[in-house]
């Protein structure tokens, strides 16, 4: 049934990123987010094609979506994870939002050596949906480390997960921006190509995430480069509060 476009629409409605972002931390270290492009990325603006109050959810047009899906009414979903303590707040938080909309989330909880092999499966996909997570490795023209592992058909490094999702209209955006030289035109492609993706409702966001690091206020020039995930060593020094 999730071949249907119109059956992953309804699913967008039935999350509440609100509750999906608290379980992760809140506010602090984990904020709503409807796209994967962020503020940093090249193509970000601010994009969320379901919209919802407060990023609650809609249960009632995930409910009508779901009961109106072509072939019956679609009760059941199947999301995997690992057995994470932060997966399994999440996976309680998305399990509660489904159910207000008369869908029954069942939770595979996997452990995490294990789960690369299932969300990633050789032939047939057991699960309807996969909590991953999706890390840009560097700012600025960051959409190819976002957008390749997850789309790309010929991609052979490590996926975020694969449950056999393909558009051939999205694969020639993904093409075109990775083969776009103009850096002026650049931020368009990326932008185009999320925003299509999101209408097609192959992925749902639900929260960005950040790693907290804690140091003194006598600490100076603390600019963080994410070549190295740290300082710039260079740049430190101490000073007087």
């Amino acid at each position: 049934m999730l071949r249907s476009s119109a059956v992953r629409q309804a699913l967008t409605y039935c999350v509440d990123r609100a509750s999906a972002a608290a379980a992760l931390g809140g506010p602090t270290v984990a904020t709503t987010t409807a796209q994967l492009l962020q503020a940093p990325m090249a193509g970000f603006q601010p994009r969320d094609p379901f919209p919802t109050l407060g990023s609650t959810g809609d249960p009632a047009r995930c409910r009508e979506g779901t009961l109106n899906a072509f072939g019956g009414p679609l009760t059941t979903v199947v999301l995997l994870t690992t057995d994470s303590a932060a997966d399994a707040a999440v996976a309680s938080a998305l399990r509660d939002a489904f159910a207000r909309a008369g869908v029954t989330l069942q939770v595979n909880a996997v452990a995490a050596a294990d789960y690369p092999r299932i969300a990633v499966p050789l032939s047939a996909v057991s699960w309807d949906l996969a909590l991953t997570r999706v890390t840009p490795q560097w700012f600025g023209n960051a959409g190819r480390s976002v957008f390749q592992p997850l789309l790309e058909p010929e991609w052979s490094g490590p996926r975020p997960a694969d449950g056999g999702y393909r558009n051939e209209r999205i694969i020639q955006l993904l093409h075109d921006a990775l083969g776009e030289r103009d850096p002026v035109a650049l931020p368009t492609r990326w932008g185009d190509l999320e925003r299509e993706l999101l209408t097609d409702a192959a992925i749902i966001p639900l929260a960005a995430t950040v790693t907290p690091r804690f140091h003194s206020a006598n600490v100076r020039g603390f600019l963080r480069v994410p070549s190295l995930d740290d300082a710039d060593p260079t740049a430190v020094s101490l000073g007087i509060a």
